[in-house]
């Protein structure tokens, strides 16, 4: 992807190991997933150059 779009690309992941992601047990915290966007959200601000407001 990186080579096609020739640009960096970055994984993010949200979400810990006792969320047992893909198991037949599977859960999520919500607080995790709401964390996780808000970080992504700063992220893509920062390296867009724009402020995010908290």
């Amino acid at each position: 992807m990186s080579k096609a779009l020739d640009i960096p690309v970055i994984f993010f992941g949200t979400g810990l190991v006792q969320d047992n992601w893909h198991d037949s047990d599977e859960s999520v915290s919500l607080e995790m997933l709401r964390a996780g966007a808000a970080t992504l959200a700063h992220l893509w601000a920062d390296r867009g150059g724009v402020q995010v407001s908290s």
